[in-house]
């Protein structure tokens, strides 16, 4: 939900779902404003897939409302990234889209976005004072070395948080495992990421059995 201006707006997504809804005062009603994203005008190459050719997918995995220019930006299964405009039309298609990895959350941060997803890979882009090119990439799968080390269990990233000074990122897995990255979304050179657990591993598989312990 977000608040513009004298307009409090909510949107929902999910498979096939998408709705802009427009909240009265005290909440008393609502009025849904758009159904559906229509991409039919996209002005940019959209990468291919196997299967799928440049189809958008309607499968909307997750939204957030960007710091910097207010607008929602939804993504899907197939890593499309979609930039809305206040009423939630469909406004631009992001160039730099992660095509071909699922993308399972998304969060804002004060210069721009990150998403990830598939693998425990994250994505990063700041704003870009361009309709055509909204958004450019400033990290590309960060996590794709560390996904490799069956230690760290990463697996698609389902939710994520960043602390108050934007250097370390904090995320939950599909597996249940609570973990944190540094960052660095200043615009400086990053430096070398380090994956790690808050706490500890925590469990992650079916419990088959238990027994009581008795001790002297």
């Amino acid at each position: 939900m977000q608040n513009l201006s004298t307009d409090l707006l909510a949107l929902v997504t999910g498979p096939d779902t998408y709705r802009m809804v427009k909240v009265d005062d005290n909440f008393a009603g609502a009025t849904v404003m758009q159904t559906s994203i229509d991409t039919s005008k996209i002005e940019c190459d959209v990468e291919p897939i196997p299967g799928v050719g440049t189809q958008i997918s309607t499968n909307y995995t997750c939204h957030c409302w960007a710091l910097d220019s207010q607008q929602p930006i939804v993504c899907t299964d197939m890593g499309d990234m979609l930039l809305l405009d206040f009423n939630g039309a469909f406004k631009a298609y992001l160039p730099e889209s992660p095509r071909g990895f699922q993308i399972d959350s998304i969060f804002p941060f004060m210069r721009g976005i990150i998403v990830a997803g598939e693998n425990g890979w994250i994505w990063t882009f700041e704003q870009n004072q361009s309709d055509s090119h909204p958004y450019k990439k400033m990290h590309e799968r960060i996590g794709e070395e560390e996904s490799k080390d069956a230690s760290l269990m990463l697996s698609n990233i389902t939710s994520m948080a960043i602390s108050n000074a934007e250097d370390c990122l904090f995320f939950l897995t599909l597996t249940n495992q609570l973990m944190k990255v540094n960052i660095a979304l200043d615009g400086t050179d990053p430096e070398e990421t380090n994956f790690e657990y808050v706490h500890e591993q925590f469990h992650e598989g079916p419990i088959t059995g238990m027994d009581i312990c008795m001790r002297k």
